[in-house]
């Protein structure tokens, strides 16, 4: 499945859209590191995703997965909509 969703993003995906399992800096459904993709040729995508804390900025102790979209140079991602927060173990 990797492979598949580098080559989509690579040739253009506009909006990605997940709903799964994750953490932080990870989705369940992994495409690979946001800064490692191919999708230079100027077509970024909108990712949205809700899951647990790929989009928790305020978390003083590292990255999250929005950053990572947003941050990577020439490639990741021209916008996103993430959640902030997961659901307790306790629930």
């Amino acid at each position: 499945m990797k492979p598949f969703l580098q080559q989509m993003i690579k040739n253009g995906l506009l909006f990605i859209s997940f709903i799964g399992h994750s953490g932080g800096r990870i989705w369940g459904l992994d495409p690979g590191p946001p800064d490692e993709m191919e999708n230079t040729n100027g077509w970024l995508p909108f990712i949205a995703s809700v899951s647990c804390n790929v989009g928790a900025f305020a978390e003083p102790t590292g990255m999250v997965l929005a950053e990572d979209f947003l941050l990577a140079d020439n490639r990741g991602g021209i916008g996103c909509g993430f959640s902030l927060v997961g659901i307790p173990d306790s629930w």
